[in-house]
């Protein structure tokens, strides 16, 4: 879940504070074999955590508005109030600039419109600018009239460094060495689906919504799915 506040100091400059509660279940099957023994081992490992995630704090202000083309220059910093071992934060201060970028709406067949998106931005550690990370998001929202919105993206995030040091998941084996349970220390490049469902539930005041996350490729630890269902509320 995730308590969100925006507050709109102006007609182009608006604040945001996001507390996100997370359930993680982590869930680990290996099979280790020993090709000098013929022995041959299986792990499974499963544990569940819940606990608060990383707050946000951002801030947007809109720079540029000529028709269709909308344009913004943000800010986000991120506590970490999440537990790093539980999957739930990052154990480190991160902050960057973002900028984003809307095109639209756009008339498609009557009572369709649609909405593209762009945006990008860094996060930069504190504790470690080198273990840094940009993003950036692309995206297309299609409007049902005023009542629901459909919306898919793609969501990439890229790590400025490797996981870990040259050979930190080589193990020894009896023709050399192999990675650790597959894993191979290279820079990963993280790429995710986003697919959204948003509805008016009462006039354009309350807004319920389904997210999920898909994972498109399967660098790293990554979750199957991960979904997010929800309420906005306008005052």
């Amino acid at each position: 879940t995730l308590a969100s506040v925006t507050w709109g100091a102006t007609d182009d400059l608006e604040f945001n504070v996001a507390v996100p509660l997370l359930a993680t279940r982590f869930g680990l099957d290996a099979r280790l074999d020993d090709t000098g023994s013929a022995q041959r081992q299986t792990l499974h490992a499963r544990d569940t955590r819940v606990g608060l995630g990383d707050v946000l704090l951002r801030t947007k202000y809109r720079a540029v508005s000529a028709g269709v083309v909308q344009a913004a220059l943000g800010a986000v910093l991120r506590l970490p109030t999440g537990a790093r071992d539980d999957f739930q934060g990052t154990g480190s201060v991160e902050a960057g600039p973002q900028l984003y970028v809307a095109l639209g709406p756009l008339p498609l067949a009557d009572p369709l419109t649609a909405r593209l998106y762009l945006n990008g931005g860094l996060a930069l550690r504190a504790d470690d600018v080198d273990r840094s990370e940009a993003h950036w998001g692309a995206g297309v929202d299609a409007a049902i009239g005023e009542r629901a919105t459909l919306a898919l993206g793609v969501l990439a995030r890229h790590p400025w460094q490797r996981t870990g040091v040259p050979g930190a998941f080589d193990v020894p084996r009896t023709t050399g060495t192999a990675p650790l349970l597959g894993l191979h220390n290279r820079r990963s490049d993280f790429y995710d689906a986003s697919l959204g469902l948003r509805v008016a539930l009462w006039r354009e005041l309350v807004i319920g919504f389904v997210h999920a996350l898909v994972p498109i490729n399967h660098d790293g630890f990554r979750s199957d799915v991960v979904p997010l269902v929800g309420v906005e509320a306008a005052f």
